[in-house]
């Protein structure tokens, strides 16, 4: 099983609205969609860990 967390810090917590969750989802699904681009570009760290 994996899983991901997002850890932004409280001094980086973000709030977006409806319509920016839903671009971002758009990049990220959409055709030609890079998971790690568009996390790049909202400034989105991601910690990912594999548990096996």
């Amino acid at each position: 099983m994996a899983y991901s967390t997002l850890i932004t810090g409280p001094e980086r917590r973000r709030r977006w609205s409806d319509e920016q969750e839903l671009e971002l989802l758009v990049e990220v699904f959409g055709p030609g969609g890079n998971v790690t681009e568009t996390a790049r570009r909202a400034e989105i760290w991601v910690v990912s860990q594999v548990v096996v």
